[in-house]
């Protein structure tokens, strides 16, 4: 028998057929808000008597500018003046501008047929199959709402929101999508509607940084002035109105390290891309939960599995591929400490004392030999950072060295950087 306890989940595709699972999509009710709302207002002011379109018990949702609301609400009463109860179902209360469009959470559980949802380190998507027999969604436009999807099941359970409905069905939310694209598909005796969603991720890919510095350029330069912590903080909330949680373990870097960075050098970047940027500066990695909140991970050796997986007893895998790479490089020098100008490439080396940061692995250097790779981190001036910088490249490098594959059945609570235990007796038998 043998066991693998250092698996980390960095991609998982759920692939379900007539699943007991559940999809809301948020559609424009055709109300609109009639004033603002600031964080703690309870009644909604509406363009027209929104009785009829939204019935008490509602969830709903206020556009905004992106044209989708972070914040969900709950209606207890309604008429032209909605009363609601905010940040409901886990979301964050948030300011809200008048004559925007108020979306009503629709459930499309029933018509549910196949989900195929594809979650990765940084790029979220799915692919959705509904019943439209009744030909329904001829006639609604999907583009750019926002879906909901959860796993779970009738469990029989009073399971309370937002873990169920108050009723019979246990369900887990995953995060938010958007709807890109809507096809109506009619076969010999059926007729279906498929929307493919994307995610936080594609939404950040698709939103230029140019909340600081000026045009045409929208440069900024951050020097050495905040951690990586308040600078993804910065771009998560700031920028695109979601949520970053406390850390809630740090790697040493994260919340230490304060980097020399500039944003837009050579062209506009995307959201995605910086937040790629200033992550991989660490050992850390950044996880998307729903209702638009980020969670920084930091997994270690030391962590224990979140789950094991046998192949002789209950939770079973059904396959399992591990491939284990030679670390290389398996050394990393990063060179520092340039006080010429950024227009001049060369470095004083009779002025310059060049700071060399180092990390290693000796015991992947005792069995292959010292491979060296080389990095220039001119606008690091001291001892400690260089190292740091050091230490989170290899890191990074280190993670590649073991690559697997795991199929098992559905597992609802299996989310990214997990980390799993294979328990496998096969051919021992």
């Amino acid at each position: 028998m043998r066991t693998l306890s250092n698996a980390l989940i960095t991609a998982q595709q759920n692939t379900l057929a007539k699943p007991y699972n559940h999809l809301v999509m948020f559609l424009d009710s055709g109300i609109d808000t009639d004033e603002p709302l600031d964080l703690t207002e309870t009644g909604i002011l509406c363009d027209a008597d929104a009785t009829t379109a939204i019935p008490v018990g509602s969830i709903i949702s206020i556009a905004n500018d992106s044209g989708y609301g972070n914040e969900l609400m709950k209606v207890t009463g309604t008429g032209t003046t909605l009363t609601v109860t905010r940040g409901a179902l886990g979301s964050t209360a948030a300011v809200h501008a008048t004559n925007k469009d108020i979306c009503i959470s629709t459930d499309y559980s029933s018509k549910l047929l196949f989900i195929e949802r594809i979650e990765e380190m940084y790029r979220d998507q799915a692919t959705t199959i509904l019943r439209n027999n009744d030909r329904a969604f001829d006639y609604i436009s999907m583009e750019g709402r926002m879906v909901r999807i959860a796993y779970g099941h009738t469990t029989n359970n009073a399971v309370v929101e937002p873990d169920g409905d108050n009723s019979t069905n246990e369900y887990s939310y995953t995060p938010e999508l958007w709807v890109k694209s809507q096809m109506i598909n009619s076969v010999e005796g059926e007729s279906v509607c498929q929307i493919y969603c994307e995610g936080c991720w594609y939404r950040m890919r698709e939103t230029k940084f140019k909340a600081y510095g000026t045009a045409p350029y929208y440069q900024w330069i951050f020097e050495n002035t905040h951690t990586i912590y308040e600078l993804l903080e910065m771009l998560i909330e700031d920028v695109m109105g979601w949520t970053l949680n406390p850390l809630a373990t740090s790697d040493g870097i994260v919340d230490v390290f304060k980097p020399w960075f500039r944003t837009n050098a050579e062209q506009p970047e995307n959201v995605a891309e910086v937040v790629w940027r200033l992550i991989s500066m660490t050992k850390s990695y950044i996880r998307v939960r729903a209702n638009h909140i980020f969670d920084i991970i930091y997994p270690q050796n030391a962590d224990s599995a979140n789950e094991t997986f046998y192949s002789y007893q209950v939770p079973y895998f059904k396959e399992y591929i591990e491939k284990v790479n030679a670390l290389v490089p398996n050394t990393i020098n990063v060179l520092c400490n340039k006080t010429t100008p950024d227009s001049d490439p060369n470095w004083q080396t009779d002025v310059d004392t060049i700071i060399v940061g180092t990390a290693t692995d000796a015991s992947q250097v005792a069995k292959y030999g010292e491979v060296l790779d080389i990095y220039i981190e001119g606008k690091i001036t001291n001892q400690t950072d260089a190292d740091l910088f050091a230490s989170a490249i290899l890191t990074r490098i280190m993670s590649d060295t073991i690559a697997g594959q795991l199929i098992i059945p559905h597992d609802a609570g299996m989310e990214l950087y997990d980390k799993v235990s294979i328990v496998d007796s096969r051919g021992f038998q």
